[in-house]
């Protein structure tokens, strides 16, 4: 049985949790808009305006995650200009848990936390992801029981 899972983070999730900043940001414009020209109004359109590269930067990382499971292995991709795969074998994996803030169960989004034996990320926050008909965490259990099976190494655990 091949498995292939890709999850990417939700949009919209992702507009909410910012939206602090770009009503700052659409607050400070819209304010300083209607001031007489001077500092004030040059600091206010400063302010608004930094927030622009933050959210964009942003909003292009996010277009760039996943997290791609598989039998053997979860895969993860990020980054736009400096593109990053890394990789955790299923066997490495000790121990697994699903995380919702009200923010995330209002939206019906999901944050899986992994944690294994990898050195380069032993804690793996695979965040605000859409709840969708597969169970991610018993596919994961599942991956990781038949891993342990056929490949037969012990690793210590502190």
């Amino acid at each position: 049985m091949e498995i292939k899972i890709t999850l990417r983070p939700d949009l919209f999730y992702w507009i909410f949790s910012h939206s602090w900043l770009i009503l700052i940001s659409i607050g400070f414009s819209l304010y300083g808009y209607d001031m007489p020209n001077g500092y004030i109004k040059f600091l206010l359109f400063l302010c608004a305006f930094s927030c622009i590269p933050f959210l964009a930067i942003s909003y292009i990382n996010l277009l760039y995650t996943k997290w791609v499971i598989n039998n053997e292995k979860i895969t993860i991709y990020k980054g736009f200009l400096i593109r990053d795969i890394s990789y955790i074998e299923m066997y490495r994996i000790f121990d697994y848990q699903e995380r919702k803030n009200i923010i995330q169960s209002f939206l019906g989004v999901t944050t899986y936390i992994i944690y294994s034996n990898d050195k380069t990320s032993p804690i793996l926050n695979i965040k605000s992801v859409r709840k969708n008909d597969i169970d991610i965490i018993e596919t994961i259990r599942l991956c990781v029981e038949m891993q342990k099976q056929e490949k037969p190494i012990y690793e210590l655990i502190n």
